[in-house]
């Protein structure tokens, strides 16, 4: 192929390029894949192990390159305690859980919550509600042509008797009755 743009003293930044196929090299975004849900329901937990949360998207990346690393953003899940008054909702912990070419779901991160509220000693009547957003830059093993699918998952603290992952009262009562959730993931190649 001629490359019709070199000029004697270099390429003009000015003139237009039509690229095809793929751009490579370390440090480079591959893609970018989303997945939003709007309006998701509530949910609530007494678990002390993670659940997805309820109508979680899932966002599904196949990654054009081995060892790349998979950023991924979560964003929305309206998180909620009130620790006063005879209940026992210290708050909610939030981490990933990927899935490779169709397997079992594994949390990111296995040492602790990616994000999280604990809020004890409230007085009676008192709560709070706070939108999630946590991001993990992950690196799975996987083989070129293998999809990986991505959920949100949260748990009770441990103290709490329960908790609300996603909660429809206070913030999420405005509009259509929750914040939307999405998930992100962008490939970076390596």
């Amino acid at each position: 192929m001629a490359l019709t743009k070199v000029q004697a003293d270099g390429v003009n930044l000015g003139d237009d390029f039509a690229f095809t196929g793929d751009v490579t090299g370390a440090g480079k975004v591959v893609q970018v894949q989303r997945a939003v849900v709007n309006n998701p329901s509530s949910t609530q937990t007494s678990s002390n192990s993670y659940i997805p949360v309820n109508s979680t998207p899932t966002c599904t990346i196949t990654p054009k390159f081995a060892n790349s690393i998979i950023i991924v953003q979560c964003s929305g899940p309206i998180a909620h305690f009130n620790a006063g008054g005879g209940s026992d909702n210290f708050g909610p912990i939030f981490n990933i859980g990927r899935s490779v070419a169709g397997g079992a779901y594994a949390m990111v991160d296995t040492t602790g919550p990616l994000w999280g509220v604990y809020k004890a000693a409230q007085t009676v009547g008192q709560w709070s509600d706070l939108v999630a957003n946590y991001s993990w830059p992950d690196l799975p093993s996987y083989t070129v042509g293998q999809s990986i699918a991505y959920k949100m998952y949260g748990r009770k603290t441990t103290n709490s008797t329960d908790t609300w992952l996603n909660h429809h009262g206070g913030i999420g009562s405005v509009g259509g009755g929750s914040s939307s959730l999405y998930i992100i993931a962008t490939e970076i190649a390596q």
